[in-house]
């Protein structure tokens, strides 16, 4: 997979008192410098639809070109800079999310197969996290291959307003900025990110029963052993294309 896309899935908690600052800085400063490191491809950051302690206020993916890039961007001095701008000026900001996904299938309400993580006009998300245990991940893989990409995602893929499923798998690669503190989490070996065109058709995904039964099929398949660590949705606020 080392020429599959892959994201980088960053979280924020800014304090209040700091928030516009920072985000000026971000939206301004930051978004930019870091889409001229070579093999970033895109940015987009979200906020959160309903607070919930579990998960972090405001997020970003980062969409790199492959594993290579992704490598090359872990000491790229650009983003050493932002890294030295992040512990000086904005040192209260929590981070606990900074970790690389390499993109396994991505399917489409209206397009042909595509290997690209990069989704345009879909203004909320919901991401699903998946911990399998390490014993079960191969029959995990073999079930996904077989059983989810094949027959329960394309139907899911029928629900009015989903459109696009990015389905991706931890990498081993650690991209987290050097000497920033970040707050333990747990962190998901599997994700898959659901783009929607407004939160009423998520809503109506969420109570169908294609998906009830999918996720009825991930309970007998795996009893014991897979866990739902993720379930939270997030509205689009900015993004930014090369």
């Amino acid at each position: 997979m080392e020429l599959s896309p892959h994201i980088v899935v960053s979280s924020q908690n800014v304090p209040p008192d700091i928030k516009e600052k920072f985000y000026k800085w971000y939206d301004e400063v930051y978004a930019s410098l870091y889409l001229k490191i070579p093999g970033v491809n895109a940015l987009d950051r979200y906020e959160i639809i309903k607070k919930n302690i579990e998960y972090p206020e405001n997020i970003a993916i980062y969409h790199h070109e492959n594993r290579n890039t992704l490598v090359e961007f872990a000491r790229n001095e650009t983003r050493l800079d932002l890294a030295k701008d992040m512990q000086t000026t904005f040192y209260r900001v929590e981070r606990s999310w900074f970790d690389a996904y390499v993109l396994v299938r991505s399917f489409s309400s209206t397009l042909p197969a595509t290997e690209s993580t990069i989704v345009n006009d879909a203004p909320v998300i919901h991401i699903e996290g998946y911990n399998v245990d390490s014993s079960e991940q191969g029959k995990y893989d073999q079930w996904f291959m077989r059983w989810a990409s094949r027959v329960f995602i394309p139907i899911l893929m029928k629900s009015p307003g989903l459109t696009f499923y990015n389905c991706l798998k931890l990498s081993d690669l650690s991209v987290k900025w050097p000497n920033i503190k970040y707050l333990e989490a747990e962190i998901p070996p599997y994700i898959s990110i659901l783009y929607f065109e407004n939160l009423r058709d998520f809503q109506s995904y969420s109570e169908s029963l294609e998906y009830i039964a999918f996720k009825r099929v991930m309970e007998i398949e795996f009893p014991s052993t897979l866990s739902n660590i993720w379930n939270v949705e997030y509205k689009l606020v900015k993004s930014w294309r090369k």
